[in-house]
């Protein structure tokens, strides 16, 4: 089973001007997208593939955040909701039930640059840790988590310790995550420096590799030894971020 996950920044630039329209037309049996950006949710679906069925959740301000799954496999049922009213209002959240796996799909909350939201953040944060403790089945996540766990997750971790994406707090819920059998897929199979998967537009920072991992896919430690392969896809244009793959043996 190969899986995608995007932060598009935008489903129209990134079909438009970007390569989302490949990725689209792509051999993937799901797909993620995180901050869709798009209230005209039907002329997004005259972009996609027949094959695929849709999900979305979309946010209560036209213009922001929103999430889409789009897959070829068949769903038991899906949710919107983590039951934090804010967060469920911004449309952040995706989850569909598979027979032999559970899938999440979540655009963290980034927390602002004067950390006017990390309190927001680290509660939602709890609720879904949460969430990941109760469920029954295995148990993949694809996430924007807007966090970079260790210093060897960004460019420059010395001049960004104090501040948001890396303060401690927000690390600790990786650590904690990690912690309740749930495994940084990428992390385990790429123990290398310099692998980002999001740039800021500034400072050319893209070619400079001035980067931060901040997206992942969380997988079940039971789904580790199903994992062939998972990979940041570097040679993807038309966001901020870069995609992320995987492929299990499901």
């Amino acid at each position: 089973m190969k899986l995608l996950t995007w932060n598009v920044n935008g489903y129209k630039s990134a079909y438009e001007k970007g390569d989302l329209k490949k990725i689209l037309n792509s051999d993937y049996d799901i797909i993620c997208l995180q901050e869709v950006k798009n209230s005209d949710i039907e002329s997004i679906k005259l972009t996609i593939p027949k094959s695929y069925k849709t999900f979305f959740n979309q946010c209560s301000r036209k213009g922001h955040n929103g999430v889409a799954i789009l897959s070829k496999l068949k769903e038991e049922s899906f949710e919107q909701k983590i039951n934090n009213k804010r967060f469920d209002l911004d449309g952040r959240f995706l989850k569909l039930i598979f027979e032999d796996f559970v899938l999440y799909n979540v655009y963290m909350v980034h927390g602002g640059r004067e950390k006017e939201n990390l309190e927001y953040k680290l509660d939602c944060c709890n609720i879904l840790q949460n969430l990941i403790k109760n469920e029954k089945k295995d148990i993949i996540i694809a996430t924007d988590f807007n966090i970079a766990h260790n210093d060897i997750d960004l460019a420059r971790p010395n001049q960004n310790h104090k501040n948001i994406m890396f303060t401690d707090a927000e690390r600790n819920i990786i650590t904690k995550l990690l912690e309740s059998n749930i495994i940084d897929a990428f992390r385990d199979f790429n123990n290398g420096e310099g692998l980002y998967t999001w740039f800021p537009y500034s400072f050319n920072a893209r070619n400079r590799n001035l980067g931060w991992r901040i997206d992942y896919f969380f997988v079940s430690k039971s789904l580790k030894s199903k994992i062939k392969y998972i990979k940041i896809l570097n040679d993807i244009y038309g966001s901020d971020h870069l995609p992320l793959e995987i492929n299990i043996n499901l």
